[in-house]
């Protein structure tokens, strides 16, 4: 007879879980930040990115590849 695995049961979270202090706004900020971040290799200067210079969020957001000469 085969030998048989008993796993104990999948351990439920008991807390919350640790974006549950943040707002939709926050975790849709987080999101497009990390995603411009690793696909255009530019990091924000400094945190927390809500208190970025219009310049600062400028170089950061800028689309070398869409930028047009005007």
């Amino acid at each position: 007879m085969p030998a048989t695995i008993v796993r104990p049961p999948f351990p439920h979270i008991t807390h919350d879980p640790p974006w549950s202090w943040m707002d939709d706004d926050d975790q849709l900020l987080i999101i497009l930040v990390t995603t411009w971040a690793l696909s255009s290799g530019r990091i924000p200067l400094r945190l927390p990115i809500d208190e970025l210079t219009e310049t600062e969020l400028i170089d950061f957001w800028a689309d070398d590849k869409t930028r047009t000469s005007a």
